[in-house]
């Protein structure tokens, strides 16, 4: 599922249940940190795969300490970033890997991307 921006994929994910959202070039690493941190408030085993700019940024950082599930930079290969979503469709979530006991669905529902 794609949305055109981080205000749409805010308002599905309040009604629909993502497994993974993977944020798109037009937003910044700001907006998608802010993004995360509303997202967890109601989603909170949601995978979030963060994009930022072809520089390092301090964006990453705070993203990752979000618990997002990962992040890429510019320019990127369709092939790391397939490999990338593979990977998050079979490890636990951030908390389900310390208890393990959480049930767990195999594989992801769908892709919301915002662009």
């Amino acid at each position: 599922m794609h949305a055109a921006d981080n205000k749409a994929i805010l308002k599905l994910t309040e009604t629909v249940f993502f497994d993974l959202i993977i944020t798109g070039a037009k937003t910044t690493g700001r907006e998608d940190v802010d993004l995360l941190r509303k997202i967890r408030r109601f989603r909170p085993h949601v995978r979030f795969i963060h994009s930022d700019g072809p520089k390092y940024s301090r964006d990453v950082v705070k993203a990752m300490r979000e618990r997002a599930f990962s992040y890429f930079s510019k320019p990127f290969s369709a092939a790391s970033l397939a490999e990338i979503v593979h990977i998050a469709t079979l490890e636990p979530t951030w908390d389900e890997a310390s208890n393990l006991s959480l049930p767990r669905r195999n594989g992801l529902t769908s892709l919301p991307v915002a662009i």
